[in-house]
């Protein structure tokens, strides 16, 4: 369990970035509107608040980021937590862990371009959090987006773009994705 030291007014926005946004992410110290220390890690943080950013756990890139990733997104659960803000979560191949860190602050927000299976789109669902659907759910070879959209109920989900990519049939490939392909995430949701 995290403290934390604030030193700014309470934000009324959320908190980020995601870690595959932040070039210094390992280093703990983050692009910022707000000063946290945290102790344990004995390094003022610099976290960004505003809409706009997602925080979370991205294991994609070779180089071992987990030891660095977990304690500044359990930092950012944290005070997301004890400032009642809500999140958008960035989960890239980290599934495991970011549910325990979800199950263990219970945040409010969206899992960003949910990509976990169906049984964890439910235990995302009772925590209180709703899974953001893309483009993803549109391709023929979309089988595990299909099953986690149809394990879960309508009020659970909200439909993104996932700009720059994912843009959805009938554009798939196409660069840049943007909000007005929405309604073809839609329409294939309304067809399952």
């Amino acid at each position: 369990e995290y403290s934390y030291t604030p030193v700014f007014e309470p934000p009324t926005s959320d908190i980020g970035p995601a870690p595959v946004e932040e070039p210094k992410f390992r280093k703990t110290i983050l692009a910022a509107r707000s000063n946290l220390i945290i102790p344990g890690l004995n390094v003022g943080l610099e976290i960004p608040i505003g809409s706009h950013w997602s925080i979370g756990l991205d294991y994609y890139y070779p180089e071992p980021r987990k030891e660095s990733e977990i304690p500044v997104f359990e930092a950012q659960l944290a005070l997301a937590r004890d400032m009642g803000l809500p999140i958008q979560v960035h989960d890239r191949d980290a599934h495991g862990d970011v549910l325990e860190l979800l199950k263990k602050y219970r945040p409010s927000g969206t899992v960003h371009r949910f990509s976990g299976s169906p049984e964890m789109a439910k235990e995302v669902v009772r925590i209180g959090m709703v899974l953001g659907i893309g483009g993803a759910l549109t391709y023929k070879n979309a089988r595990k987006e299909r099953a986690v959209v149809e394990a879960v109920s309508l009020e659970n989900i909200i439909l993104e773009t996932d700009c720059p990519y994912l843009t959805p049939v009938p554009f798939r490939g196409e660069f840049p994705n943007q909000p007005k392909n929405i309604p073809f995430i839609g329409e294939r949701l309304a067809e399952l």
